[in-house]
């Protein structure tokens, strides 16, 4: 080892949790585009990357800051020359400083090789502990996988396709005469049955429906469509179908495919078909980190603490449809107001959510967008201090409602909707 670096094993690496590469993303301007750097974390995140392509990993100290070196196989030239990765953590603080490439020709746009080691540093220093010590000073085992041609023979078994009875037609017939019977109405198989029409509220199912029952398929008329569908009645049913928010299935399938309070924002800013489409359509789910679920277990108990403190009585709410495609889930609902949480895991990360006392952009849409889903005038922003379970402490911050701040947001994010997502939902029904 030369320049006070010395070889990488278990003992020696600095400690990377994924919460801290989220932040290092959303703040790098190398990482600027949302969906150039969604794609990127997507792809550099597979186990099966971090596992074989990362090697000769060496560490320098110098005080608090910790800097890394490693040899990264390039995914789709793993035969050529290894890029050398280096990043920068500050283990004081808990901060990724930077993170580079030095070989790659779209470093400068925040490549993924550079996230790749920041994975890899968090997959290793998160492995339970071993009484025998791993060296990382090693040849990364993807740079032996074959580049030539392999015959489909060699990688599949042979199978013996087994000889299929004569079909029998009369089944699915008898099936629809028992839904109909029984009057059932939300079957994967009745989908293929002619004759029988679903009273499902999910957005691929209406898009379905519409296609079937309208002859303009255009997005004005798609929205005259949901109007006929989603009265009071209807939204009100939903809302109490999705109490448990998070813990109901059906809360994930009715927020499929539409605009919510917590992607508002975004989809008012994207101008690009991207990550954020994925996520809206359910292609690409963002990975549950320590500090989401640190949030999910804190949040009861943060409502409970408010509630004690103001003297109020705080509701549980379900997703609440402002139209067809919005609609909201704050985690409480008082009298004349909204509650929405926030569990930060670290100081810093307070920071994401409020600034001088001044919510960010992000979760005042958010927050706005649950008022005008309730209908109420107030809204009660709670970040959760990040050593809550001992010192009980919460910053409260109250909202006044703005209808034109967020009518203007809803007006841009609905462009974004009928842009990106509305043809892929059409495209799928027919």
């Amino acid at each position: 080892m030369t320049d006070n670096f010395v070889k990488a094993d278990s003992r020696n690496l600095p400690k990377v949790e994924n919460i801290m590469i989220l932040e290092y993303v959303a703040t790098c301007s190398h990482h600027n585009l949302a969906e150039i750097r969604g794609a990127k974390i997507l792809m550099s995140s597979r186990d099966s990357y971090i596992n074989t392509a990362v090697g000769y990993v060496k560490v320098n100290r110098t005080g608090s800051d910790c800097i890394v070196s490693a040899k990264v196989v390039p995914e789709h030239r793993i035969s050529k020359k290894l890029y050398t990765v280096n990043c920068k953590i500050d283990e004081q603080d808990n901060n990724i400083i930077n993170a580079t490439c030095e070989d790659c020709p779209a470093s400068a746009g925040g490549c993924k090789h550079s996230l790749l080691l920041l994975f890899w540093l968090a997959k290793k220093t998160s492995e339970p502990s071993s009484t025998a010590v791993q060296c990382y000073w090693n040849k990364p085992s993807l740079t032996s996988a074959s580049t030539g041609p392999v015959a489909s023979k060699d990688i599949f078994p042979k199978v013996k396709i087994p000889k299929l009875m004569p079909k029998d037609t009369t089944v699915l017939t008898e099936f629809r005469e028992q839904c109909l019977r029984r009057n059932l109405s939300d079957s994967l198989i009745m989908k293929f049955c002619d004759g029988l029409k679903t009273n499902s509220k999910n957005i691929f199912d209406i898009m379905l429906a519409f296609v079937d029952d309208e002859t303009i398929h255009d997005y004005t008329n798609f929205r005259k469509y949901l109007k006929r569908i989603f009265n009071n009645i209807v939204i009100e049913e939903i809302k109490l179908k999705t109490i448990r928010q998070a813990d109901s299935k059906y809360w994930h399938n009715i927020r499929q495919g539409r605009l919510t309070a917590s992607k508002l924002y975004a989809a008012a800013h994207s101008h690009t078909d991207g990550a954020l489409v994925e996520q809206i359509l359910g292609g690409y789910k963002v990975p549950e980190t320590k500090a989401i679920q640190r949030g999910r277990r804190l949040e009861s108990r943060v409502l409970k603490e408010i509630e004690d403190k103001l003297q109020v009585k705080i509701e549980r709410s379900g997703f609440i449809l402002i139209d067809g495609i919005l609609g909201a889930s704050p985690d409480g609902i008082g009298e004349d107001f909204v509650v929405e949480v926030k569990c930060p895991s670290s100081e810093k990360a307070i920071e994401r959510y409020l600034k001088n006392d001044v919510i960010s952009e992000k979760f005042k849409t958010q927050i706005m967008c649950q008022m005008m889903a309730c209908k109420k005038n107030k809204g009660l922003f709670c970040v959760a201090d990040p050593l809550f379970e001992t010192t009980k402490n919460i910053h409260v911050l109250w909202v006044d409602y703005d209808e034109a701040y967020i009518r203007d947001i809803i007006k841009k994010a609905e462009v974004f909707w009928s842009t990106f997502i509305f043809p892929k939902l059409l495209e799928s029904a027919k």
